[in-house]
């Protein structure tokens, strides 16, 4: 997928490929079609083609673009996330001060230095379908083990995050009426490991959580507790640092008993073999904005083919959403495989079979799956 963002001065923002200095033409292209609609009152969300689309979006001062094969609604939220990302930084209100003081700023200036974040963003798109995040796998006694050494926490948290190698291993909300939005906490571990600088060091940065409050800052206390180990501490108060590093210091010296054990499961992933269905290929289960997925089987070993795949679960989903009526399972079969997907109130679920499966069986080990991965207990990890 290739991202645009711009001013609407038409100032060159970011370009996910190629110099966004070197693309003023097409940015200059893009604000005036935009432009013209805004000022007739009107807005341009989507052009179509045989070969993809290209999807529109304005968040003024800031327009966004973004051109690809997959659906107009899957772009729009991928480039409402490219949005956040810059509000991860800078906050709603900062930017638009900025653009009524002068309305040809260079936005780039303030934002040197994310492009990593911003590319890893974009990168990482194709192979994810909601907004959500994954949940590592852990014995049901050793999650509980680590659930029980956050109820402690200092009076400044306000948000806790455990994560192993981008799962999610326990998350916290101190208030019982916040909880962290599922892409403010992606864009949380998308900026721990966009750098390695990370692991050196205990880290405290503002960052803005744009489902939270897209106008003010949490300042975010980030420390690995082992190579692939991470936690995330947020707080609303500016000088917390030294209360919850304290925490942070407790929580390592109760881990350290478990730490082998943790980081060996760190490492472990869901098989698609141990599911013990046969002619399952690939599933992916969402639930409150996380979600799981086992390692796939041919021919979903290689990023094209599993971007492939994906492609298909969100033609499928955004045919599903379109029904009057949900609770009908949704079908498609190519020549690689036979596709299904089911959307319940409370989960998602998407799973690929082999091409020659029946209908009525895939809808028996479909059930069979989400009875399997419901007694896995690993959606425990969220809490409050």
């Amino acid at each position: 997928m290739q991202v645009f963002v711009l001013g609407a001065s038409g100032k060159p923002i970011y370009s996910r490929h190629g110099d966004e200095t070197q693309l003023s033409s097409v940015m200059g292209i893009i604000q005036a079609l935009m432009s013209h609609y805004i000022d007739n009152n009107d807005h341009l969300r989507t052009i179509e083609s045989k070969e993809g689309r290209i999807v529109f979006m304005d968040q003024s001062p800031l327009y966004l673009v973004g051109v690809g094969k997959t659906s107009a609604e899957l772009m729009t939220k991928q480039l409402q996330m490219v949005y956040n990302q810059m509000l991860f930084h800078l906050t709603k209100g900062q930017i638009e001060r900025i653009f009524k003081r002068t309305s040809n700023f260079d936005l780039r200036r303030l934002l040197q230095g994310t492009e990593q974040q911003m590319d890893l963003l974009i990168d990482r798109f194709e192979l994810q379908l909601l907004p959500s995040n994954p949940i590592a796998r852990m014995p049901t006694k050793q999650r509980q083990t680590i659930q029980k050494l956050f109820q402690d926490y200092p009076q400044e948290l306000l948000f806790g995050v455990l994560i192993g190698d981008r799962r999610i291993i326990h998350s916290i909300s101190t208030r019982s009426n916040l909880s962290l939005h599922p892409s403010d906490l992606h864009l949380i571990i998308n900026l721990v490991y966009s750098s390695e600088s990370f692991k050196a060091v205990e880290s405290w940065t503002p960052v803005c959580c744009p489902h939270l409050d897209p106008n003010g800052f949490l300042y975010c206390h980030i420390s690995f507790l082992g190579p692939d180990l991470c936690l995330c501490l947020l707080s609303p108060q500016s000088d917390a640092f030294f209360s919850l590093s304290k925490f942070k210091a407790s929580l390592l010296e109760q881990l350290q008993p478990e730490m082998s054990s943790l980081e060996r499961a760190i490492e472990t992933r869901f098989n698609i073999v141990e599911v013990g269905i046969p002619g399952l290929r690939h599933f992916y289960f969402e639930h409150k904005g996380t979600h799981l997925e086992a390692d796939p089987l041919a021919p979903y070993t290689s990023n094209k083919e599993l971007k492939r795949l994906f492609a298909l679960y969100d033609q499928l989903y955004q045919t599903l959403k379109r029904r009057p009526l949900q609770g009908d399972l949704g079908f498609q079969v190519t020549e690689s495989e036979t596709i299904v997907c089911d959307i319940r109130e409370r989960y998602t679920v998407f799973a690929a079979f082999n091409p020659f499966a029946l209908k009525e069986s895939v809808a028996h080990s479909l059930r069979s799956l989400v009875r399997w991965i419901k007694s896995q207990n690993a959606f425990t990890a969220l809490s409050n």
